[in-house]
């Protein structure tokens, strides 16, 4: 299918848009991410990036209120990243549609999103305002994660003790916490019991015994 068809086949489909309204959509909505003018371009004719501006243009066509974005630059290479990091940035500001962004990118984090949730072996173990957690990770799990974000010159990275002592392959522990066979301060009720989520300062939410009475 040509972008064009692509892009207008939801709103088709689920009937938001009707008749020849749906083609003044397409337009506005291919505009919107920097494609005007590519309504008769074949996949095969377009660039990565290009690609990856149809996909957002396609779940933006039906007027969502919420889009998520599971790795949204993880194939591409670093110059295109940025084309459309910026251009999520832009479109967070322009349409009142909320975000969930999945990713490994803490870089991309950090430039787009508010709040941000830490998951490890499927279950969150910190919640907080995004500058708050970069900033003050509380979990040890998140003091790790952030520690192995590699940096430019490595005198000025500073690893904690977690980062700096080798640790054994993960065991996968049936019950108890899922870091509990990794983490430095691992106590026997971190081995038999799951933890849940206290507050040790305000807004800022973590599953760990450390933090917990």
């Amino acid at each position: 299918m040509s972008v064009g068809e692509t892009v207008e086949r939801p709103m088709r489909a689920l009937k938001v848009v009707e008749g020849d309204k749906r083609k003044e959509r397409v337009k506005e909505i291919l505009e919107s991410v920097g494609l005007s003018g590519y309504e008769w371009n074949l996949p095969s004719e377009l660039s990565g990036g290009q690609r990856q501006r149809v996909a957002i243009a396609r779940a933006l066509s039906v007027n969502p209120q919420l889009v998520i974005f599971d790795e949204p630059t993880s194939a591409l290479d670093v110059s295109i990243q940025a084309q459309v990091v910026n251009l999520l940035k832009e479109i967070e500001d322009r349409f009142e549609t909320t975000f969930i962004l999945i990713t490994h990118n803490i870089g991309l984090i950090r430039y787009l999103t508010l709040e941000t949730a830490v998951m490890y072996r499927g279950k969150l173990m910190e919640i907080a305002n995004t500058r708050t957690l970069l900033s003050n990770p509380l979990h040890p799990y998140t003091k790790r994660l952030l520690d192995s974000v590699p940096v430019p010159d490595p005198k000025a990275q500073h690893p904690s003790p977690e980062t700096r002592k080798v640790l054994a392959a993960p065991s996968s522990p049936s019950i108890g916490c899922p870091y509990s066979d990794r983490c430095p301060y691992v106590m026997d009720r971190c081995k038999v019991e799951d933890p849940k989520f206290s507050e040790p300062e305000p807004g800022h939410k973590v599953a760990c015994f450390l933090f917990s009475s």
